[in-house]
């Protein structure tokens, strides 16, 4: 089966999925060969398009963004007019989005850290080998943030900056994924945010989720 059929049918799903937890979504492009030149480029077309397949279909604004089951079926249905687009959700307004970047993939120190710090352990997207971001109740602040750690970075996304969810594709073949599902309870984000700040280097995160460990076990 190639890529286009495998797609049919499974945004619908997945933005179905979304809005049965509250999460509003909208089409977003998706990536596209640049004719004559071999490169990653995006679906509408322009050839120096500056966010390639991740910015919203057509005339859509961030504002359209919807939980409508009539909507999300008339975009993405099986006569819809984007059913193979990208699924995107709006940082700020029903998830606050959180991105650790270039931050080794110890996924269950990190979990653990996390939930030391109330965090608690809800939904996380997987966007490439160096980023993942967490999702979390919004706040008020619509500002972005970025906090240098002494391995790689934690970014809080801008609010109203367009998020891709899965199964959405990303120039260069990549995929969103899910490393933990949408159903699971949204954190406070502030939490996640205060919490991945003081993440501590990844030999340091090793260490003393082994004591966090050894004193739970005792």
């Amino acid at each position: 089966m190639d890529d286009s059929a495998r797609m049919i049918g499974a945004p619908l799903d997945a933005a179905l999925d979304l809005a049965a937890c509250g999460i509003p979504t909208l089409p977003a492009h998706i990536p596209a060969p640049i004719l004559g030149q071999g490169l990653a480029g995006c679906s509408c077309g322009r050839v120096a398009c500056a966010t390639p397949a991740s910015h919203p279909m057509g005339k859509l604004g961030r504002r359209d963004a919807s939980t409508d089951a009539q909507m999300l079926c008339y975009w993405w249905g099986a006569g819809g007019a984007w059913r193979t687009a990208n699924v995107a959700t709006v940082a700020g307004h029903a998830v606050e989005v959180i991105e650790l970047l270039d931050y080794p993939p110890h996924w269950s120190e990190i979990a653990d850290w996390l939930a030391a710090h109330r965090a608690g352990n809800g939904p996380v997207l997987g966007v490439d080998q160096d980023t993942v971001r967490f999702l979390g109740s919004p706040r008020r602040s619509g500002r972005t943030r970025s906090t240098r750690l002494a391995v790689g970075w934690v970014r809080r996304l801008a609010r109203g900056e367009l998020v891709l969810m899965p199964p959405s594709r990303l120039p260069g073949d990549g995929e969103v994924t899910w490393l933990t599902g949408p159903h699971m309870p949204l954190p406070d984000g502030k939490q996640i945010l205060e919490a991945l700040t003081q993440l501590p280097p990844p030999e340091e995160l090793i260490l003393w989720a082994k004591q966090h460990d050894h004193a739970a076990a005792g």
